[in-house]
């Protein structure tokens, strides 16, 4: 019995010295961090209070940061990456899309209408994640940290729209090229607002429909100045998570291994929340069921879903003009690099 007790009490003893050596090998670190939109859940129920509270409280106090959403900072998306590279930022977030225009790779992983379901885009991002995080780390001087979608997209429409046929002639306001070329396809007008300045725009009549999240738009009361939602899917806004590589690498192994763990739970916290806001959003919207995570319309919204050969018709223009035109705007390197990840995913082959 003593025996026994005496072991238990040297393996306590042995954990708790574990656990301060631990402590001590992470080092004193402040990060300076510009995350999503305020208004969105993402921002609101993970990536503000793991900076502002998990990442300290787990780190005994070692590691502290101070966060603003991007909205905040006056930010309008693509411009973060390069705050980052250039280390006016130690970590930021961002949509991976916005950054197309750097490089039409970033676009790979969320190509307009691609995944179906939550669970398509997961393994997508799983599959594209080692390509993204060799192109952060070679051009852009960046770590990938995480990658997380905020939902599936859709549209936000003032006047009527009840079909991919109804979007003809219709101003669409898209956030990247992919999401354009599909608005095209349907006879839309694209037109490309910052998320922070949709509503105001919508109210002017700058644009028709908007295409975003449907929880993202519910928690921005995008409902305040459209009537319906067309819940045909345009993608995910899978975001990243990055940390400036400098930054990154000044840190000791220890610090830098327990921040990859926490940047790993927060990643799968992100996924599943997303998944939560795809009908809750929805529900919020049209202010029929529990709105758990959103606002409850005071102008309820129109659900319209896509019927049979709405989503007959969508996935001929996924194959034949959004995957075609992106393959054309990237790099053979790329495009076989996408084919050996994403295009194996789904069962697709993009380029000649």
């Amino acid at each position: 019995m003593r025996t026994g007790l005496h072991s238990a009490l040297a393996g306590l003893a042995l954990a708790v010295l574990a656990s301060s050596s631990m402590a001590q090998d992470i080092e004193k670190v402040h990060i300076k961090a510009v995350g999503a939109t305020s208004t969105q859940n993402q921002y609101k129920l993970w990536e503000k209070p793991f900076f502002e509270t998990v990442l300290p409280e787990k780190s005994g106090g070692q590691i502290t940061a101070d966060i603003l959403a991007s909205n905040e900072m006056g930010l309008q998306g693509a411009e973060v990456l390069k705050l980052l590279r250039m280390g006016v930022l130690d970590i930021m977030h961002g949509t991976v899309s916005y950054f197309a225009g750097e490089d039409p790779a970033f676009e790979g992983i969320d190509l307009a209408g691609l995944a179906g379901d939550i669970g398509t885009a997961r393994e997508i991002s799983g599959a594209y994640k080692p390509v993204l995080a060799e192109i952060l780390e070679e051009k852009y001087n960046t770590k990938l940290l995480a990658l997380a979608p905020i939902s599936s997209l859709v549209y936000f429409c003032k006047p009527e729209v009840r079909s991919l046929a109804d979007l003809k002639g219709k101003k669409v306001r898209v956030f990247n090229t992919s999401m354009a070329d599909y608005v095209s396809a349907v006879g839309g007008a694209n037109v490309n607002i910052p998320f922070a300045e949709v509503l105001p725009s919508m109210q002017r009549g700058v644009a028709d429909c908007a295409i975003t999240g449907t929880s993202s738009g519910n928690t921005a009361r995008w409902w305040e100045v459209t009537d319906y939602l067309y819940t045909v899917n345009q993608g995910w806004a899978v975001n990243l998570l990055g940390a400036n590589a400098d930054f990154w690498n000044g840190m000791n192994d220890d610090t830098r291994a327990f921040l990859e763990a926490q940047f790993s739970e927060l990643e799968n916290n992100m996924w599943t929340q997303a998944e939560l806001d795809i009908d809750d959003g929805v529900r919020c919207n049209v202010a029929e069921g529990a709105c758990d995570f959103g606002i409850v319309a005071e102008n309820p919204m129109k659900l319209s879903e896509p019927s049979e050969a709405d989503l007959e018709e969508h996935r001929r223009i996924v194959a034949e003009v959004v995957v075609p035109a992106w393959a054309a705007r990237a790099d053979a390197e790329t495009v076989r690099k996408w084919n050996e990840t994403v295009g194996k995913v789904i069962g697709v082959t993009a380029g000649n």
